[in-house]
């Protein structure tokens, strides 16, 4: 079983270990844009539920996540030598608000063969908690319905539950040699709840909770400990608090991920070139240097979704990787497999699925309600709120006007995923497998040449 052993991590022969390879998202914990339904992870199941019915509602997930990942992946992922998959998946396959505590053993269903099928070709696995109760963060992809403050970290009832469920996972996992560790919260956003600052210290004991409740029944596996302010603010950390703890920044960069640019060049009045790009890591991974514990970037990535400059941003990613390699880094690329945004394995556009939700795709585009690094930019509904603010309230009137934009683009991806729901009505088990069998590795095509970066700049062998 892998262990820190000062800044680096270790297998039982002392051996040094680079955990470096993907996130396998939007798959137990799915996410708008990269599998194209509209708003949140529950609307969309809701609607589905609503229209096609419970058995056929059960029948299209379990065969989605079946096909989404399998051994075929790991054939592929092993090839590459990808040496640890990061597992995001959604509180909601194991515990229900309305049931809280009561654990629902199938939600380890997949969670396990994943596990199982890469420990068999040798490849480590993080899970992590990507949608926790209550709500770690106020966006989409922690499930969050409402884009709601963050509801877990001053309320009881959500820390416990959170702190209840980690236990019965690592009880069920504390023997897998093959699984490297937890991830205990996907980019927690702990806002003060007043000047005092009780949402950041809610979020220091919750962390130390959940590995002082994780110890009790797994002493052994590295606990993985993610930054406030969406895995970038380590500077509300309490020093490290025990030992076998590693910690997990976020390295997304606007040159990779925001609008298009040239690189080198200018974002946002900033000028990124390969001494940025080290700025940029210098800034995420200070915590892991000044207390010398092992640095996992858990998701960086990059987007190629605008016409005539992905050359630029490949170079961008090919020095971001550069970067972490040379400093001895983990990483999980995200992402693994999507329908065409940023990932090596590219669900094909004339696949069923595609055909299937090919309206909605273009009305999700049309009206711009995907709300992630900016793939969709601001419609009309910003121009029109976007007034001369009298001096010195700036700040206030763009919050207020993004608000609005927010929630404007909520209501229609609401209306939007109802929509999609309703195309799932009268579908047979055969059309739900078509659908399903299109995530399958067997029905996507390779990014050849993100694939070839990675292959060069990723270090995955080393």
């Amino acid at each position: 079983m892998l262990k820190v052993q000062g800044n680096q991590i270790v297998n039982e022969k002392n051996e040094v270990v680079y955990l470096r390879g993907y996130n396998i998202g939007s798959w137990m914990m799915l996410e708008n844009f990269m599998f194209g339904y509209p708003g949140t992870e529950q609307e969309f199941r809701a609607a589905v539920k609503k229209y096609a019915g419970k058995e056929n509602y059960e029948y299209f997930f379990d065969r989605f996540l079946y096909h989404f990942f399998n051994e075929k992946d790991v054939a592929f992922l092993k090839g590459i030598g990808v040496t640890c998959l990061r597992l995001p998946f959604n509180y909601r396959h194991f515990e229900c608000d309305n049931r809280p505590y009561e654990y629902m053993e199938e939600g380890f269903k997949h969670l396990d063969r994943a596990v199982r099928i890469c420990a068999e070709a040798g490849i480590y696995t993080i899970l992590d908690m990507h949608g926790a109760p209550g709500y770690q963060n106020y966006h989409w992809h922690s499930d969050n319905n409402n884009l709601m403050p963050a509801g877990m970290y001053l309320n009881k009832t959500n820390r416990d539950r959170t702190i209840a469920l980690w236990k019965h996972i690592a009880e069920h996992y504390k023997d897998e040699e093959f699984i490297a560790g937890y991830d205990l919260l996907n980019e927690p956003a702990a806002v003060n709840a007043d000047t005092d600052g009780e949402g950041v210290r809610c979020l220091n004991q919750l962390f130390k909770d959940i590995t002082a409740a994780i110890r009790e029944v797994d002493p052994d596996h590295i606990v993985f400990i993610a930054g406030n302010d969406y895995n970038m603010n380590f500077d509300d950390l309490d020093a490290p608090f025990t030992d076998n703890l590693a910690y997990t920044p976020h390295y997304y960069l606007d040159v990779c991920t925001s609008v298009p640019a040239r690189y080198p060049g200018k974002v946002h009045g900033i000028l990124y070139d390969k001494s940025q790009v080290e700025l940029q890591m210098d800034l995420r991974d200070a915590y892991m240097r000044k207390y010398n514990v092992p640095c996992w970037v858990g998701e960086f990535g990059c987007r190629t979704n605008y016409p005539g400059f992905t050359e630029d941003r490949f170079r961008a990613f090919a020095d971001q990787f550069d970067s972490m390699v040379s400093r001895g880094h983990h990483y999980s690329i995200w992402n693994y497999k999507d329908i065409g945004f940023l990932s090596t394995v590219v669900v094909r556009q004339d696949s069923a699925w595609m055909k299937f939700a090919d309206d909605i795709l273009k009305m999700k585009k049309k009206y711009h309600v995907d709300m992630n690094f900016r793939i969709n930019e601001d419609w009309g509904i910003t121009q029109l709120l976007d007034l001369k603010d009298p001096e010195g309230l700036n700040d206030l009137y763009g919050d207020v006007k993004e608000s609005i934009v927010v929630a404007m683009k909520s209501k229609i991806a609401s209306r939007l995923a109802d929509m999609l729901g309703q195309k799932f009505a009268g579908l047979s088990k055969d059309e739900l497998e078509e659908l399903a069998a299109s995530f399958d590795f067997d029905n996507c095509r390779i990014d050849e040449p993100r694939l070839a970066l990675i292959k060069e700049h990723g270090g995955m062998n080393a």
